[in-house]
Parts: C-alpha cells; structure tokens; sequence
C-alpha cells in the first residue's frame, strides 16, 4: 500500500522508478486529480471564513435588535456550497486512491535502471555504433553491463562485459563517452559481438537518489545516441 501523502508529494520521481520496470505511470491523471481536490478545499476554506464572518454579523446585529433573516439567508446558501465543495473534493480524493492502489509497488533505488533503447526510442542493435556520454548520479561506486535479451552476458574477445566507475575514462570535466560496438573503437570500447538486440544495465551502489530526488539536475543519467550502423 503506498503513502498517500508521500505518493502526491513525489509523483514524479515515482515516475521514473516505476519506468525502470516498464510500468508507464499517468503523472499528469494524478497531478490534474490532486489540483482539483486542492481547489475545491481552498475554495471551501474561504467560503467558511465567510460563513463566519457572517455569522458573527447575526450575532451584532440581534443584539441591536435589527433583523437578521437576509445574512441568515446568505449564510444557509453558503453552508450548501461548503458542502458541495466538501463532497467534491472527497470524490477527486476517491478518485486518487483508487488509481494509486492499482499502481505496482516502486522499485527501491538500488534496483539496476535497464535500457534497450535510445534517447529517441530506437531499439539498441549491436551491429550500430552506439555513444553512452554524460555522467551518472553521485555513487560510491557504479557498474553499466551489457546483456542480450535473455539477460545473458554477450560473449567477446576482449571479454569485456561493461564498465565501472573505477575503470571508466573521464574528461577533464568529469564525463566519459563509452563507445558501444562490435569493432574496435577507440577509448571506452564495449564490444556488442553483433548481436542483433541487448540491453545496457546501469546500477548504482551508496547512492543518495531514491524515489524523492526529482529531477534530471538531482539525478543526471548518460545519454544514449545511435551515431552509426551498417
């Protein structure tokens, strides 16, 4: 069962982990029920301060001895909207947790983030050159691994199966570049054997990014570009 609170609070990030088990999270289904709700309960909270102030104006003016039916009038018409705006916002909030409980259960952070495709969809073949660059999130440690379809290491001359963070060659500036093929490349070389579909493996050891951390600034992943293929 997931926290409510903490599920409106990080819908985005929750987005991210689910993706790395290829559940597509509706962010923006969520987002629009959760304003709703907010606006309904804002606008409730005003109409109660109304109702308040009104209410105590019946009081004043009944000790004066004036008549009070039409601010009494007022102050039944705005009870009626308060309770519509209740019943709404209870609706939008239903409404929320029961598409949350048929989300599955989010991945914990060391869970490895898997990619068989590109940045723009195009699936990963292993007779194309293809460019991992950038940098990871902050991690003690960190290994990317290559496995075929059936999670499978691809066999290879070199027998290079990935890289590590220790082992990895970096800019001045800290990034790399990998070069993901079945010829030999220069620098980062991850040999692919030719295979026809694989999938690289990212995993991060004693990092702090979870399912709070929110955006691509707190959580910085490599990007993946075919550049070239046969």
């Amino acid at each position: 069962m997931h926290d409510l609170s903490f599920f409106r609070s990080n819908l985005d990030s929750i987005a991210q982990r689910l993706a790395t088990r290829g559940y597509q999270l509706d962010v923006e289904q969520f987002r629009t029920l959760d304003t709703e709700r907010r606006t309904a309960l804002t606008d409730a909270e005003k109409l109660k301060a109304q109702k308040n102030a009104k209410s105590a104006e019946v009081g004043k003016l009944r000790q004066q001895g004036q008549d009070t039916e039409a601010i009494q009038q007022e102050v039944r018409l705005i009870s009626d909207r308060i309770v519509v705006l209740d019943e709404k916002a209870k609706a939008f909030d239903e409404t929320f947790r029961d598409l949350m409980a048929g989300v599955p259960n989010i991945p914990h952070e060391s869970v490895p983030i898997g990619k068989s495709a590109d940045d723009k969809k195009k699936p990963l073949d292993g007779r194309c050159d293809v460019v991992v660059s950038g940098v990871t999130p902050a991690a003690r440690f960190w290994t990317l691994t290559l496995y075929d379809q059936k999670g499978r290491l691809v066999a290879n001359s070199l027998q290079r199966y990935g890289f590590t963070s220790q082992e990895i060659i970096r800019g001045a500036d800290g990034a790399f570049e990998i070069r993901v093929a079945s010829r030999s490349r220069a620098g980062n070389w991850l040999p692919t054997g030719g295979i026809e579909r694989y999938a690289l493996m990212l995993r991060l050891y004693d990092t702090p990014v979870g399912v709070a951390t929110r955006t691509q600034r707190d959580a910085p992943m490599p990007s993946i570009a075919i550049v070239g293929c046969p």
